[in-house]
């Protein structure tokens, strides 16, 4: 038996990463962002419920990294990056997935983590 229209377009749309990446991963697959999408996953440590993109690429933008992403312009991994940081703090999908932030005292934040 084949498998359904619906099947196949959600095959073709995203990569698994989980239900609160659908539409992180539209995005990226529209802007041709999925690697570094599934990079930047894996770099966090992130899971199926943790949408934290917006903490990596927030901090790739800030002008103090500048300098080092500069350095790293001749490395198409580094540029690429950058570029998927820049696009996705401008585009509207960051007014839905900001950064995740953790407050209180040491200990809380250690058992957070």
């Amino acid at each position: 038996m084949g498998t359904s229209g619906t099947a196949n377009a959600m095959t073709e749309t995203t990569f698994g990463l989980g239900e609160s990446f659908s539409a992180i991963e539209e995005w990226a697959r529209t802007g041709s962002f999925q690697p570094e999408l599934l990079l930047t996953y894996h770099l966090l440590g992130l899971d199926h419920h943790t949408v934290a993109i917006a903490n990596l690429a927030t901090e790739i933008v800030k002008e103090e990294s500048q300098q080092i992403v500069s350095e790293w312009a001749g490395n198409q991994i580094a540029q690429r990056l950058s570029e998927f940081s820049h696009a996705f703090i401008a585009s509207d999908i960051y007014t839905t997935h900001t950064e995740i932030t953790i407050s209180g005292s040491n200990a809380k934040i250690a058992q957070v983590l």
